[in-house]
């Protein structure tokens, strides 16, 4: 059935966009904030230049420069709160860093203090960027810490071909998981090919180091992009244990993590409508695998959100539209998101294509049916308690017990994560696309929940500000 919300919500955001002025037009015929680049291209306006005057310089962020008050507790990760800022601090490193030598792991802490030595301090093992590749391949490392824990990371969304691989939400699945369990437990494609070709070229040096050195715990860590990847990571790995030799001598005896940061959707399950044994085994190795995973989501963050909650990126859109509809001189108009942006809503429209179930009616259909599938930990400031949260998807036979206790009836079962509202009056930035971006990159470089605060990360995160507290 189509989500009469969602298209009535996305019919009357293009209607609106059809009436905008284009930010370029206005400004040749009202100002001289942009001066004329004689391109008389409607459909795409050129990458601005540095002609701009006159532009208002946007403050920082309210929440600069601050850390989480209070990290998740090992209740709520399986890992304790050092292990968790060590994973986000990763995350944070692998965006910026070329080399193994350039990561931040020893830093914003004392070794005694948690428990650690020089011989048992997070050392890295393994770093590979793919050379030439890197634009395709998202880097990542294996770290180890504590002699018994190693995890793995990836870096989020960098490049195109990054983007490129977040809107790959096709539905692909694994052997590993089983050959009759991957026929109704399926993952997002493009994170399974990454995962597929990272083991592929990992998978015996992962199982070496793993008996060698006694590793008990398994970590996988990720920021956006990589929080999925770490995600859909786990499933095979666990997965493995079930199926292949010789990950089958680990089981008992390794525990598989995520600690994911901000990680999107990555989860679909497709019961099967005569095996009703193959679903009671599917459903039981969904949450096994839940119950050892988790992600953050911080305050308004679209990411975590998609793919299945997509009215809430068409919140977004439209209070960016509200911003320009109020203010049409507001700086982030003048910026290349908004050309792309309206090149793409152009497109979507275009008589030629039209608009209706052929088109959107589809992809809405399939991204609906993706889930979080382990704890969601969400924080509504740096200073507000994290909470948790469950991604139940009413009416597809999967009932999560991630977050359920049985040591006690007077635990509240979780709220459910699709339940929160968008809510487009409280922005911590001078803009929604500033806002959406801080809020996305806050908890792995605000410093958020990182170990310490490299100047690296404030030129980062505020790449989209006049005034870099960095």
């Amino acid at each position: 059935m189509v989500d009469t919300i969602f298209e009535d919500k996305l019919k009357g955001l293009i209607d609106r966009v059809k009436n905008l002025e284009d930010p370029k037009n206005k400004n040749k015929k009202n100002s001289n904030i942009h001066q004329n680049d004689g391109d008389d291209d409607d459909d795409l306006v050129g990458v601005h230049d540095d002609t701009i005057v006159n532009k208002p310089t946007p403050s920082t962020p309210t929440e600069a420069a601050k850390y989480v008050l209070t990290p998740p507790s090992k209740e709520m990760t399986g890992v304790t709160p050092f292990i968790t800022k060590l994973c986000a601090t990763l995350c944070g490193d692998l965006y910026i860093g070329s080399s193994k030598d350039e990561f931040h792991l020893r830093t914003g802490y004392n070794l005694e203090d948690v428990g650690l030595t020089e011989k048992t301090a997070p050392t890295i093992i393994l770093y590979n960027n793919d050379g030439m590749y890197e634009v395709t391949n998202p880097p990542y490392c294996i770290c180890v810490v504590d002699k018994t824990t190693m995890i793995i990371g990836w870096r989020g969304s960098y490049t195109i071909m990054d983007w490129v691989r977040d809107f790959g939400f096709y539905l692909s699945s694994s052997f590993r998981f089983g050959s009759d369990i991957a026929k109704v437990v399926k993952v997002q494609g493009a994170y399974m090919s990454l995962i597929e070709n990272f083991m592929i070229d990992n998978e015996e040096f992962i199982l070496n180091e793993i008996k060698s050195r006694g590793i008990t715990d398994l970590i996988f860590t990720g920021h956006s992009l990589a929080g999925g990847v770490a995600q859909v990571g786990h499933l095979w790995c666990e997965g493995s244990m079930n199926t292949e030799d010789p990950w089958k001598e680990l089981d008992g005896k390794l525990t598989i993590r995520t600690v994911a940061f901000e990680a999107p959707m990555t989860t679909v399950y497709l019961p099967s409508s005569d095996n009703d044994d193959l679903n009671t085994r599917a459903i039981a190795f969904i949450n096994k695998c839940g119950s050892t995973m988790s992600t953050t989501c911080y305050n308004q963050d679209v990411v975590p959100r998609m793919y299945g909650d997509m009215n809430w990126l068409l919140d977004v859109i439209d209070s960016i539209l509200s911003e320009f509809e109020n203010n049409p001189d507001v700086p982030f108009l003048l910026r290349p998101e908004w050309d792309l942006a309206k090149y793409g809503l152009n497109k979507l429209i275009n008589k030629e294509m039209g608009l209706g179930e052929s088109i959107i009616d589809p992809y809405l259909k399939v991204a609906k049916s993706f889930q979080h599938i382990g704890k969601i930990i969400y924080y509504d400031s740096a200073d507000a308690d994290p909470k948790v949260y469950v991604d139940d998807i009413p009416d597809n036979g999967l009932t999560l017990t991630v977050g359920q206790t049985t040591t006690t009836t007077t635990t509240p079962t979780p709220p459910q994560f699709r339940s929160m509202v968008y809510k487009k009056d409280e922005l911590k930035t001078v803009d929604v696309i500033e806002d959406v971006y801080f809020n996305h990159m806050f908890i792995v470089m605000g410093p958020g929940l990182s170990l310490s605060f490299p100047s690296y990360f404030g030129e980062h995160l505020y790449s989209f500000l006049k005034n870099s507290p960095a």
